[in-house]
C-alpha cells in the first residue's frame, strides 16, 4: 500500500473513480485544511470532472483513504440506500488493520 505524504491535494486532482490512494499529514493543520479542500473539491473541480472523493479517516494517525467514484455513482448512494456505503469495500484492509 502507497502512502502519499506529500503533495497530497495534488493527489486529490490525479483521481479517477475507482482509485484508492491513502494520503497521511505532518500535523493537524495541515489534515484539518485539507478536509476543507476535499469538500470544495467535491463541490467544484469534481464534479466537472465527474468524480466524488469520498473519505475514511484515521485522525490520531493524520491519514485520510480516498475512494474515488464516478459522481452518476454517488447520486445512486444519495437515493437508494442499498448502495450507500458500498465505496466503503473499496478501502484496503491492510489500511483497516494497521
Amino acid at each position: 500500500m502507497n502512502v502519499v505524504d506529500s503533495n497530497q491535494t495534488e493527489e486529490l486532482r490525479r483521481l479517477k473513480a475507482d482509485d484508492v490512494s491513502v494520503v497521511e499529514f505532518d500535523n493537524y493543520d495541515q489534515y484539518r485544511s485539507f478536509t476543507v479542500q476535499l469538500c470544495h473539491y467535491n463541490a467544484g473541480r469534481g464534479l466537472e470532472k465527474g468524480v466524488f472523493i469520498h473519505a475514511s479517516s484515521k485522525k490520531c494517525e493524520l491519514q485520510y483513504c480516498l475512494v474515488a467514484v464516478s459522481v452518476k455513482e454517488h447520486k445512486r448512494e444519495l437515493s437508494n440506500s442499498k448502495f450507500k456505503n458500498k465505496w466503503k469495500a473499496k478501502i484496503p484492509q491492510e489500511w483497516k488493520r494497521a
